[in-house]
């Protein structure tokens, strides 16, 4: 009677081992697969060519710079096309688009009747036109006499405000022309 007991413990352990053994092995190999899946999609096993060569530097004589740094600064053609950039940053705008960006500044300038621009807040007269508001907006005022400019060159807005009497008039100040 021990016998079959003992033959069914020793049937059961071996059947267990090997259960264990075949699963182990079985998910070894599903592992190592999943694993070199992982492994080509990230190193793909195209040759990678080589980088172009890098071509040597040039080597330039400081008088030559000095000359073309010199040219470029005193030459009136370059200054000309400095100029020009700036007045491509000058727009006259609608009203609705005055002060919209938070990034621009405002400011004020009255157009007087004697053809002077002052700005509002001190009286001072506007020195450079072409590079503040353009000399264009000058002949767009509307029915409310008012023209709106923004400069994207110095990032401000510029309410231009036509009125009818004199820079004098209205400062009490002269103008030393």
């Amino acid at each position: 009677m021990r016998k079959p007991l003992i033959f069914g413990a020793v049937g059961f352990l071996a059947g267990l081992t090997a259960g264990i053994v075949y699963s182990r092995l079985k998910y070894e190999r599903l592992m190592e697969e999943k694993c070199n899946e992982i492994y080509d999609s990230l190193n793909p096993k195209e040759e990678i060519s080589e980088p172009a060569p890098i071509e040597p530097i040039k080597y330039i004589a400081p008088e030559t710079i000095e000359s073309q740094l010199t040219e470029s600064i005193y030459n009136p053609e370059t200054i000309v096309q400095e100029s020009n950039k700036i007045n491509k940053m000058i727009f006259v705008i609608q009203p609705d688009e005055f002060a919209v960006d938070p990034r621009y500044q405002t400011e004020t300038i009255i157009y007087y009747a004697d053809k002077v621009l002052a700005y509002e807040v001190n009286d001072d007269v506007v020195d450079d036109i072409d590079d503040t508001i353009g000399t264009e907006c000058l002949e767009q005022f509307n029915s409310d006499d008012t023209v709106y400019v923004r400069n994207d060159w110095c990032y401000t807005y510029y309410e231009i405000i036509r009125v009818d009497k004199t820079y004098t008039e209205v400062t009490g100040k002269t103008l030393n022309v």
